[in-house]
């Protein structure tokens, strides 16, 4: 594994976070974490146009490890409702290419920073918000079941660059007045918000806009450039996992983005109420797979 070309930085040398090391830490591929080598070629392959699910199922068996983490995923309950899922081929084609990535790409990265306060209650929170949204697009028949789980799951990815590279900051992030939300304390602390380095991120990964946009305006659904219905469909489903007891350790606000959520989404009182009552007897799918 080569090294990290931005090793984490001491608070001692810099009083306030570097704004400039986080725009040079997402502007190139090259500059982001170091993947495992595993990981890498099952992502590499991904992209390729002649992709045969045979042989991904079987790049991924080589690392036992993503194999078990993968198939633990697939037998949540809100995945395998027809039943167990045995092996990693049927996994594969029961979370489809972008969930498939979106879930390597989160294990390998969320590894880096598991002794970091607030990493277990990040995934927990994205993996929540993953099916959710899934849900939430269910039963709204609306948008693509798997992009709006894969953007669910990458909505808050932005924040991994902040646990790594500025990780004495972050009690201030964890400490902050809990009237601000997290994004905009992050824009005025660190240059930029989660959703915003989720968005770079998402696009050097090559996911679709139908991904990348929920992921960026998922703060601001309103203002979404296009699939705002995506937006505002993860922004419901971040602000409903909260609220069902999976918050950060952020202790996020997400009162003004679900708000927006619901206006785009054009949902009544009585809409609303069937949606919820739809989602909390859905939340015992909640099983959330260890990291």
């Amino acid at each position: 594994m080569s090294s990290d070309p931005f090793p984490p930085i001491s608070r001692e040398s810099s009083p306030r976070p570097p704004t400039d090391r986080l725009f040079e830490r997402i502007s190139s591929i090259d500059h982001l974490p170091t993947l495992p080598s595993i990981s890498q070629k099952a992502l590499s392959y991904l992209d390729d146009p002649d992709l045969s699910m045979v042989r991904l199922s079987k790049i991924i068996e080589e690392d036992q490890s993503m194999a078990s983490r993968i198939l633990k995923v697939a037998n949540t309950p809100y995945y395998s409702r027809s039943g167990k899922v045995g092996s990693i081929r049927e996994a594969v084609l029961l979370l489809g290419i972008n969930g498939l990535r979106g879930l390597i790409l989160s294990m390998a990265i969320f590894d880096r920073i598991e002794s970091r306060r607030g990493t277990l209650k990040l995934w927990k929170h994205s993996f929540a918000v993953s099916v959710l949204s899934r849900m939430l697009g269910e039963t709204l028949r609306m948008g693509s079941l798997e992009d709006l789980g894969t953007a669910g799951l990458l909505h808050d990815f932005g924040k991994v660059i902040f646990y790594l590279d500025f990780e004495d900051w972050m009690p201030d992030v964890f400490a902050r007045d809990p009237a601000v939300p997290d994004w905009r304390f992050e824009e005025e602390f660190f240059g930029a918000s989660h959703a915003f380095v989720g968005f770079r991120l998402s696009y050097f990964w090559r996911f679709p806009s139908s991904i990348r946009i929920p992921i960026g305006w998922h703060n601001n659904p309103a203002r979404a450039p296009s699939y705002q219905i995506e937006a505002a469909i993860v922004a419901l489903a971040d602000g409903l996992a909260t609220m069902a007891g999976f918050g950060l350790e952020e202790a996020d606000t997400a009162d003004t983005p679900m708000m927006d959520a619901i206006q785009v989404l054009d949902l009544s009182d009585g809409r609303m109420e069937e949606v919820f009552r739809t989602l909390i007897e859905g939340l015992p799918k909640l099983e959330l797979p260890e990291l």
